[in-house]
């Protein structure tokens, strides 16, 4: 018989196939507390209070916080405070904060160090700092006694050696042209480079040129050098012979120095040396291509000398200037051989260490034949401080490389807090936290020619000269010696830095949270660098490609390192008071699909007074107690993230594929070539982890834990050292299967030369004798693969993809364990996402599981195939779900074709989507229905400029830096006079198109940005209206979504690949129909398992419905009537505005409105929440129905109650949930709290007098009295206080309030 009940959506056809209840439904309907969220606690410029510590920490209990990490720092903008750090008042204030954090339930972490990099302060000494090589040269005549002190470097705090050398041929040859021809022509630079004496430096326009140096006579030249001083500057250009109107190349140019600031290393305005093959010369011609900055040459100089290429980069004293290095940032070319002589004889060097006397002389007979170098080598601290941080609690960064340096800063700042509080009172103490590294390089510490001998067999005291930039022995021998020690340096600073804080904090019960990677001269290797700590986490921003490296290097470090729980910090922005649950969502879901399953918060900024907002930094998303809605209303997102995390960390990753590390250091990022194709998945891995903790199994590389891959790639690398390539053959022929290209020789001077013998013969093992063309070859139980494609190899070994026929715009990621295979997906877009991806699992029922409503099913469509299963899924906007696969399918049927009254309403073929060209550089569409509602500002369409004033952006350009030079991020702004387009890169901001529209946009449009290889379009309506220019960059398209866009955006879309006309237009079309449609016929999944294995039907419309079953058997449904429905948009609306300054207000409306559309400016520009009730009577037909409540539009966030019963917090579209359990038969009161964000109240705010104080600049320098008294404001009519000035008065209102349409709806189940 059949039965017809009501339900919403498929939350109550959950499939219960065992008789007891599941872990993973527990995990799932009450994560466990590491699911809760960390969050970054800011205590910002010596502003802090007891007070609002407690009021802090059970607002984050509220909001389902579970620890804070104190972070002691400072920010522009803010005013001065009057609780000194490190002051008694203030460690009295930081025991308070872990006390009550043990009392209130949420537990309290420190940043190790003032400041949030990284781990220094007032008690470290110069001798415990960072410290780095110097050196100082005394000439000595051949045969000469020396009797005194070696030249002392001014820097110097510590000797290290003092050696000699005979001064190699031609060390002084510098040459000094006669004539100089410039065109165009520089103004001082022909005097300056023909003086015979000391020149004034040149200032050089940034533009191309062409420099002809003309010499006397044939000149010997090995190196070029430029000195730029402490100018920033970028160069591209090339050097060449001319002789008789020829022109011979020699080599390219290049220069980047675009960042001076301490980080990037303690030689960072170090000259820079480019040698070539040794030539003789007496035409010389320097073509500079490209010139940016604000470059002042201060000398260029032609020497017959031999010199290193890159000398100070590979000591690591110039580090490069982004904050993400591209993986061959640290990757030089072979330079050539110096000419005979030219280089120091390292068997002629002389260690003089043991003859300096206790006061620093030296007595020494110099062998004659040759004058001779002695060279003092000292360590000189690198003089970089923690920070930022109050000026009291600076100090030097502890050396990175000693364990006994990081003791002593243990002990300095933990120590102290350890003493100073009892340890019954930090119970709640769990965590120090090591932040993103941007503290720079060091490269030497005490002890370290013992720790080097001992590491590679060898002493590196002769090889010291190369301080010089000299080449010892040869080029060849020189730059393994470099090797050896960057990559010792990464080992101790992985070893003795993270390490030894480890080691610290485990002593006293403690954990080291760390973030695996450095933005800022970071010299180490960030999976060995991550996987020496307890917990570590990657980052992201939340409008912002950075985060896109950070996340996968925190997950790859914890999947290869064992950590199962793996943290980001998470939704960082430069933008403030905008961030809502709903705008970041889809980067939260992101940096899931990447391996994250752990949330830090970024940021709550400590309130110590009562001023609301209060204190902000430029940095940052607003989680704190005075956010609109985070206290009060957050914990409905983080349960949905804590639900999501409950399920990611269960299991291991499943990747088909790691890509090793490569031993190259310093090393941020990893290579991903040959590229992997869509439907795999990956992680890296690095060679501690393959030396010390991989086996191979059954023929995948295996972890403990059960973590594993099938394929092994190496990254394009020459070099490989003979004990890891020798690690790797045995796994090979135990049945891996390895990718990529034979290594010629070892990176290292250990065992030179013969290392490189070894390394040639296991790789002939591996690949035979240098294969040339792609090859397969079998090496005992596995197979190395040589020139092919990932695409090619996966075909060989019938390796299907993890998850196929996904939409781009659909990410995923894969757990699993033994018994139970879990995808998490996500709609990318902010618009509705139609898919049928099939998933490798065969032989179970796909269960979808919903963290955002916490509701779960199984599905019963789906196609069961030999290989996967194909699963049809209906995504909202910024939509994602949990497929898991447990139960065995056995003999039930499943759906394969829903119809309703005739027509297909579901199906399980495979959905088709626009093709993507994303192999086709600088082909994209960025696409979004927008009404705008201001003006802007239509600039010259040009290729080059900065012409980004008075816009009003959907999406900002990211700067081109993030793909490399030659690039370009592409972004949009959208006014009501027309569109602009503008591109970003080095020194442009440039509108490459410009359209003005022939009359105002005062409605909804559909926009479409179509670049085709670099050349931009602009769609309005479906329709090509502007074509703009090309700026000669490769644009990509920006991802930093600009939230302040004034008007509104539905459906923005970023994709690669591009569109036809009539692709465009049927796009616009779709756009339209969406914003015109009406609900689906069908709940999703249409149809379930019920708990007794029967088809389970879910409608929201009647008809006749009939059900195609695998079996070649059909099934019938029939729903008669159509479901109920109410809408209650119009009608008596009670709204009462809960003012902070005063009174709550309660306004009537008929109808449902926009706030800003008011004419109450109390209600135009109220910030805050709104309580809505309204009364409604219900006659549903089926007494026993679920009834659905569907509130439309909401800006920002609603909390929903039903007659005095609180029902939850809804978030994101669709704002709709399950009231069944609360409705009445007749007559119910509906009652929903709306919260906005601060904005429009900062707009009202600025159309009264300003009381605050605040300068010119709108940056408040102190607090007004009131605010330090707690005394009631003075009268003026402004709500808001803030640090620094958010808005201007003509800035747009934003949308807020209960929008609507509100519906109650039914929703059906048939069985």
């Amino acid at each position: 018989m059949t039965r017809l009940r009501a339900l919403a959506a498929c939350a109550f056809a959950v499939l219960t196939l065992t008789s007891c209840a599941d872990t993973l439904e527990e995990r799932f309907d009450a994560p466990p507390d590491s699911t809760k969220p960390y969050m970054y606690w800011y205590w910002l410029n010596n502003n802090v209070s007891a007070k609002g510590i407690t009021a802090d920490l059970e607002a984050m209990r509220r909001a389902g916080i579970g620890e804070a990490f104190i972070g002691h720092v400072i920010s522009d903008g803010i005013p001065e405070g009057t609780v000194p750090i490190l002051s008694p008042s203030w460690w009295q204030l930081v025991e308070f904060a872990v006390r009550e954090g043990d009392r209130i339930g949420v537990r309290v972490g420190m940043f190790n160090c003032p400041g949030w990099s990284q781990s220094g302060g007032p008690w470290m000494t110069p001798e415990q700092s960072m410290r780095y090589l110097v050196s100082a040269e005394t000439r000595v005549a051949g045969g000469t006694a020396f009797d005194g002190e070696p030249a002392r470097h001014a820097k110097a705090i510590q000797e290290v050696a003092v050696i000699a050398y005979p001064v190699p041929a031609q060390d002084s040859a510098l040459a000094r042209p006669a004539h100089v021809v410039c065109e165009p022509e520089i103004d001082g630079l022909a005097a300056h480079l023909t003086c015979a004496g000391v020149a004034p430096p040149v200032k050089l326009p940034t533009k191309p040129f062409t420099l002809d140096l003309f010499f006397d006579a044939p000149v010997p030249l090995q190196t070029l050098t430029l000195d730029f001083g402490d100018s920033p500057v970028r160069l591209s250009g090339t050097l060449a012979t001319v002789e008789d109107g020829i022109v011979t190349p020699l080599r390219d140019i290049a220069v980047y120095r675009t960042n001076l600031s301490t980080a990037m290393g303690p030689l960072v305005t170090a000259p820079f040396d480019f040698s070539v093959t040794p030539v003789t010369v007496r035409h010389l011609r320097l073509t500079v291509s490209r010139l940016e900055g604000a470059p002042v040459l201060h000398g260029l100089r032609c020497s017959g000398a031999a010199r290193i290429d890159f000398a100070t980069e590979k000591q690591l004293g110039r580090m490069y200037p982004e904050p993400v290095p591209p993986v061959d940032a640290f990757l030089w070319p072979r330079q050539p051989e110096p000419a005979p002589g030219t280089a120091v004889e390292v068997a002629h060097i002389v260690d003089l260490s043991a003859r300096v006397a206790k006061d620093g002389t030296l007595a020494w007979q110099a062998p004659a034949g040759r004058d001779w170098i002695i060279a003092r080598i000292g360590m000189a601290s690198t003089g970089v401080m923690c920070g930022p941080t109050p000026p009291q609690a600076r100090g030097l960064e502890c050396d990175k490389m000693s364990r006994e340096a990081v003791a002593a800063h243990f002990d300095g700042m933990i120590g102290e807090f350890m003493r100073r509080i009892p340890e019954d009172a930090r119970r709640g103490f769990q965590h120090i936290t090591l932040d993103s590294y941007e503290v720079g390089p060091q490269n030497w510490t005490d002890g370290m020619r013992d720790i080097f001998r001992h590491a590679y067999g060898y002493d590196p005291t002769p090889w010291l000269a190369c301080l010089s930039g000299r080449i010892v022995a040869s080029r060849e021998q020189t730059d393994r010696f470099l090797w050896d020690w960057r990559r010792l340096v990464a080992d101790l600073v992985a070893r003795n830095y993270v390490g030894g804080l480890k080691a610290a904090a485990n002593r006293h019960g403690l954990r080291t949270w760390l973030e695996n990677y450095g933005h800022w001269g970071f010299p180490g290797e960030s999976l060995q660098y991550g996987g020496a700590s307890d917990d570590i986490g990657g980052e992201y921003w939340l409008w912002s490609s950075l985060g896109d490296i950070e996340c996968r290097l925190a997950t790859s470090c914890a999947h290869t390192y064992g950590k199962r729980v793996v943290s980001a910090e998470a939704f960082t922005s430069g933008k403030n008071f905008v961030q809502t649950p709903a705008n970041m969502k889809t980067r939260g879901d992101w940096c899931m699909t990447q391996g994250i399953n752990h949330f830090v918060l970024h940021v709550y900024t400590h309130q110590p007074y009562e001023a609301q907002p209060g204190l902000v930094p430029w940095f940052g998303a607003d989680f704190n107690r005075n956010s609109t809605w985070f206290a009060e209303y957050g914990k409905g997102w983080t349960d949905y993230l804590r639900r999501c995390c409950a399920l990611l960390q269960t299991g291991t990753h499943a990747a088909d594929v790691a890509y090793f590390f490569g031993e190259d250091t310093p090393r941020m990022n990893g290579s991903q070539s040959p590229a992997l194709p869509a439907g795999y998945d990956y992680d890296y891995i690095n060679a501690e982890v393959l030396l010390t903790r991989a086996v191979c199994k059954k023929g995948r590389l295996t972890l403990p834990g059960g973590q594993s891959y099938r394929v092994l790639v190496l990254p394009p690398s020459e070099t490989m050292t003979p004990r890891l390539l020798a690690r790797i053959e045995t796994f090979v022929r135990q049945g891996l299967l390895l990718v990529g290209a034979p290594p010629q020789r070892s990176p290292s001077l250990a065992g030179y030369p013969a290392c490189d013998s070894e390394v040639k013969a296991a790789a002939a093992r591996l690949w035979g004798d240098a294969p040339c063309a792609p090859q397969l070859r079998s090496v005992r139980n596995g197979r190395v693969f040589y020139g092919h494609t990932l695409e090619q190899v996966f075909a060989t070994l019938d390796l299907r993809p993890d998850v196929a026929y996904a939409p781009r715009e659909l990410l995923w990621t894969h757990r699993t364990t033994q018994d139970m295979d879990l995808y998490f997906v996500s709609n990318q877009t902010e618009k509705p996402l139609e898919c049928a991806p099939e998933f490798r699992v065969t032989g179970r029922i796909p269960e979808i599981w919903n963290a955002q409503t916490g509701v779960r099913c199984a599905s019963a469509l789906f196609e069961a195939g030999p290989h996967a299963t194909r699963v049809p899924l209906r995504l909202e906007p910024a939509g994602s779900r949990f497929i898991v696969f447990r139960q065995p399918l056995g003999k039930r049927p499943s759906v394969h074709v829903m119809l309703r009254d005739g027509e297909t309403v579901a199906s399980c073929d495979a959905v088709t989507h626009a093709s993507s060209a994303a192999s086709d550089s600088g082909s994209f569409v960025m696409a979004a229905s927008v009404k705008p509602a201001k003006t802007i500002l239509l600039p010259p369409q040009a290729a080059r400029g900065v012409q980004n004033r008075e816009q009003n952006f959907i999406v900002f350009p990211a700067h081109g830096n993030t793909w490399g030079d030659g690039h370009s991020g592409a972004g949009f702004s959208v006014g009501r006079n027309g569109i602009a387009a503008f591109e970003h890169w080095h020194q442009n901001i440039a509108p490459v198109l410009v359209w003005a529209a022939p009359a105002l946009i005062d409605r909804t449009v559909h926009v479409a940005l179509v670049y085709v290889k670099g050349q931009p379009s602009l769609y309005v309506d479906g329709h090509l209206v502007q074509r703009g220019v090309a700026s000669g960059q490769i644009p990509h398209p920006s991802s930093n979504e600009a939230a302040e866009f004034a008007g509104t955006c539905e459906g923005l879309t970023l994709n690669a690949g591009t569109m036809t006309d009539a692709e465009i237009a049927a796009a616009a079309q779709r756009a339209r129909d969406a914003t015109a449609s009406v609900r689906s016929s069908l709940a999703w999944p249409p149809v379930t398992y019920a708990n007794s294995g029967a088809l389970t039907l879910n409608v929201q419309a009647s008809g006749s419905y009939l059900a195609h079953l695998s079996d070649g058997t059909t099934r019938n449904w029939t729903v008669g009537r159509e479901p109920s429905r109410l809408n209650l948009e119009r009608g008596t609306w009670a709204v009462t505005f809960r003012h902070p300054d005063r009174a709550a207000q309660t306004c009537r409306w008929a109808a449902l409105m926009d706030w800003r559309e008011a004419d109450d400016p109390l209600v135009r520009y109220f910030s805050g929440t709104a309580v809505y009730e309204t009364r409604f009577s219900w006659q549903g037909a089926s007494p026993d129905a679920h009834v659905m409540l569907d509130l439309g539009e909401v800006r920002q966030i609603a909390a929903v109650a039903l007659n005095g019963q609180d029902l939850g917090v809804l978030w994101k579209k669709p704002f709709c949930l399950d009231i069944t359990a609360a409705l009445r038969a007749g007559d119910n009161t509906l009652t929903v709290c709306v919260a906005n964000t601060w904005f429009n109240r900062f707009i009202g705010d600025e159309q009264l007098p300003d009381d605050t104080g605040a300068n010119e600049k709108g940056i408040l320098e102190t607090w007004p009295e009131w605010v330090l008294r707690g005394t009631r404001r003075p009268e003026s009519g402004r709500v808001t206080l803030v640090n620094r000035k958010q808005v201007k008065k003509e800035t747009p209102l934003h949308a807020s309030g209960l929008l609507g349409p509100v519906t109650l709806f039914e929703s059906l189940t048939i069985q």
